[in-house]
């Protein structure tokens, strides 16, 4: 008898962790390359990394940043591991992400940094109970860092009590 599709194990994810059982989702990425090959890489993630946009300024929203990781980027793709199942190019022309099934805790990262220097950037970036593809969410926690550099400051944690309040950690 044959397998289903569900039933076949991705590559690396034979033995799951309880850690990996509450924070562990999909991500689809689909990668165009110039040669007209449309190639797809699914993979499991523990943390959502959300880059803020080249300009800044305005005031966003998680939502807003969720949507920007979704949305199809054109031309350079920096940082991809990428080579064409077809032409094997290690250049690919269109990007395009999702993240698949909705994990149990859901963790977020703003990527703050300035890359090649070692400041960090102060968008305004509102948290949002709701985002485009996932159920309704709670939010139970926040880390922030205060300082102007990653060698200079302080993390701060915002974390919820039993009771449904927040409470402040220094």
């Amino acid at each position: 008898s044959q397998q289903s599709n569900y039933e076949i194990p991705v590559a690396g994810c034979v033995d799951v962790t309880h850690v990996e059982r509450l924070f562990s989702f999909w991500e689809d990425q689909r990668v165009y390359c110039k040669c007209g090959t449309h190639n797809q890489r699914i993979s499991a993630k523990l943390v959502l990394e959300l880059s803020l946009p080249e300009q800044g300024g305005e005031e966003l929203t998680v939502g807003d940043l969720y949507l920007q990781y979704c949305l199809v980027s054109e031309g350079k793709l920096d940082g991809l591991n990428f080579s064409c199942s077809h032409c094997s190019t290690r250049k690919g022309r269109r990007r395009q992400r999702r993240v698949t099934g909705n994990p149990n805790i859901l963790v977020l990262r703003v990527m703050r940094a300035v890359p090649g220097e070692g400041s960090l950037r102060r968008d305004r970036v509102r948290p949002e109970l709701r985002l485009d593809g996932f159920g309704s969410m709670d939010l139970w926690a926040v880390i922030y860092h205060a300082g102007s550099s990653f060698s200079s400051g302080h993390y701060h944690a915002v974390v919820r009590g039993a009771d449904g309040g927040f409470r402040q950690f220094d």
